[in-house]
């Protein structure tokens, strides 16, 4: 997760940056957030359009890419990592 700003009351906003880190706020949080990220992650991933996609390096570029193009998923957090 990576860190966006401090909130009121000692809480800090973090933005949710893998499918590993949205499952992990889906179960603490009993959401579906996962879900929604899958899906704007895979959104993201087939609007890529290499530069030469023919090139052993195509793919540079892609994870910028979908940090661009998806939204941000966001979680609040107390000093104890908790909701």
């Amino acid at each position: 997760m990576q860190y966006v700003c401090d909130a009121p009351k000692g809480k800090t906003w973090f933005r949710i940056e893998t499918e590993g880190e949205a499952m992990y706020e889906s179960r603490l949080m009993g959401h579906t957030v996962e879900k929604y990220f899958r899906r704007e992650r895979e959104k993201a991933v087939q609007s890529w359009r290499p530069e030469r996609p023919n090139a052993i390096e195509r793919d540079i570029g892609l994870e910028a890419h979908i940090r661009r193009e998806m939204p941000l998923f966001l979680t609040l957090r107390d000093r104890r990592a908790m909701h």
